[in-house]
């Protein structure tokens, strides 16, 4: 079902960033790329997973293949774009944020629930390495396009910085030409996820493999650090360049995706209440009422 909704997005697709009219430097955004539905639907997911990590672990995996789905729907529309007038550099500085940065803290400390995931994490890697190839050819190749002359463009590093400042140019191309070498890695690490859950047969795992205490503090401390830069950094450079979206949240295009990242919430919040009322002794941290309660019921 997800995958038919995905589908039905990307047949819409048919926007891009460009100036709003010749005379003005006013920015109209691509709502197939960073919409406001497309970003709540990263964003929600992005704290279902916080969630997740306390709560619910093993579903976790079902939020990731949602993320994978959509974040195939933003690249496919960001690389149309490179064909057209659009203004790849400030899409793609909010594309790499939402589709990147966002989910670098997405990945278990525990080995039972990598294992568990194996084939989720194994895409989202893969994915990974194409957005950081692409992002060494965009700061490459792509700087120009789309530009008009007297109109200057900020992306928000911190602060904001013009894309055509020439020492921020120089420091991000060299940043990105270092990471095809994580590129790599990830590539590598993907393709053997994916050949793993492919080559080994489903068997009940022995293992406890429970994430522990301290493993799910860390994961929480650096996906919240890693997800609060992220929708900074994407958020100021819509609300610095004045970018005007054209779509609300009522069309199909942002309902869809903000619907699933909705709904992938709502899901981990009903099975976390589970988890929790019945003791599950997968969970990081249980308390000790319900932990006590089910095992009078055991009695």
């Amino acid at each position: 079902m997800a995958v038919f909704l995905t589908m039905a997005h990307l047949q819409t697709a048919a926007a891009e960033t460009t100036f709003s009219s010749p005379e003005s430097c006013r920015l109209t955004g691509d709502d197939d790329v960073y919409g406001i539905g497309i970003r709540l639907s990263l964003y929600l997911q992005w704290f279902t997973l916080l969630i997740a990590t306390w709560y619910s672990p093993d579903d976790a995996r079902f939020t990731r293949t949602f993320t994978n789905i959509v974040t195939i729907a933003v690249l496919a529309n960001t690389f149309k774009n490179t064909e057209n007038s659009s203004v790849v550099l400030i899409e793609w500085w909010i594309v790499i944020f939402n589709t990147f940065s966002l989910q670098l803290g997405s990945i278990p400390f525990s080995k039972r629930l990598i294992r568990g995931s194996a084939s989720n994490l194994g895409t989202m890697m893969i994915l990974w390495s194409a957005i950081i190839v692409a992002n060494c050819w965009v700061w490459f190749a792509g700087v120009d396009l789309g530009r008009k002359e007297g109109c200057d463009i900020k992306i928000y590093f911190f602060h904001p910085v013009s894309i055509y400042n020439h020492a921020w140019q120089s420091f991000l191309r060299v940043l990105a030409a270092m990471s095809c070498i994580v590129a790599l890695f990830f590539l590598m690490t993907g393709c053997m996820a994916i050949g793993w859950t492919l080559t080994t047969p489903d068997e009940e795992d022995e293992d406890d493999g429970k994430q522990s205490m301290k493993a799910a503090a860390l994961s929480t401390v650096f996906q919240i650090l890693i997800g609060i830069l992220a929708i900074t950094e994407t958020e100021m450079t819509i609300e610095f360049n004045d970018i005007q979206m054209k779509e609300t949240l009522q069309s199909s295009g942002q309902l869809i995706p903000f619907v699933i990242g909705f709904f992938s919430l709502l899901a981990t919040v009903g099975a976390g209440i589970r988890n929790v009322t019945t003791a599950n002794e997968q969970l990081p941290v249980q308390i000790q009422w319900f932990k006590e309660r089910v095992r009078e019921t055991q009695l």
